[in-house]
């Protein structure tokens, strides 16, 4: 169905715009709105109500040769609007079939490629089977190789677990070694800051061993 906006009827038809839209609010004539959100009227309608002027004739020559004169005596507008629905039903029948001819066409051309790629699978199974069954064979060879080499990898991974396990203990041991040195390196620190502070032990007994005997001979 043709939809026309405001501007093309007044454009194709004998009615200017204010009164189309006049007749759009009394509801004389029926308007839609679009996608666009602009006012569309079918051309079906537009007939119902207008009537075509010389722009319009030359813009859809297939309608104006249906004019009022056309008509039989006892036909009306009516029939004219209802003549120019069944053409453009019918013009979009024809649409409708060129395009399920043209969908027909493209399923056959399918269908024969479909089959033409059959055939040539099936020479290629027929010719290549012995092909197959070797690289089925290369592929079972793959296949044993890939189980050994995860087991190869299983069993080092055991082996630096346990490497890793033993070195863990042996530095478990060298800390402990260190903390003791470290243990006896502190109070040997510790007794020769004494030494250089307050002297030697033996050296302070003997002065006070000394001091003291003369005290003892007055």
């Amino acid at each position: 169905m043709t939809k026309l906006t405001v501007e093309s009827v007044a454009r194709y038809f004998s009615v200017t715009k204010p009164t189309i839209r006049k007749h759009i609010e009394k509801g004389i004539i029926t308007a839609n709105i679009d996608e666009k959100g602009k006012r569309t009227i079918d051309m079906s309608e537009a007939l119902r109500v207008y009537k075509l002027n010389e722009a319009g004739a030359k813009q859809f020559p297939e309608i104006a040769g249906k004019s009022d004169r056309d008509l039989p005596e006892n036909a009306s507008r009516e029939d004219l609007v209802e003549v120019v629905k069944l053409r453009e039903r019918v013009a979009g029948f024809e649409r409708e079939r060129e395009q399920l001819v043209d969908q027909v066409e493209f399923l056959k051309a399918a269908v024969d490629d479909e089959k033409e790629e059959r055939r040539k699978l099936t020479m290629m199974v027929t010719d290549q089977r012995e092909e197959s069954e070797k690289e089925a064979d290369r592929a079972a060879m793959q296949l044993t190789r890939i189980d050994e080499i995860e087991k190869r990898f299983e069993q080092k991974v055991e082996l630096l677990q346990k490497v890793h396990s033993e070195d863990m203990a042996s530095v478990k041991t060298q800390n402990a070694q260190i903390r003791k040195q470290n243990a006896f390196l502190v109070r040997e620190v510790n007794k020769s800051l004494w030494d250089i502070l307050f002297g030697p032990k033996k050296q302070m007994s003997q002065g006070r061993q000394e001091g003291q005997r003369p005290q003892r001979a007055q």
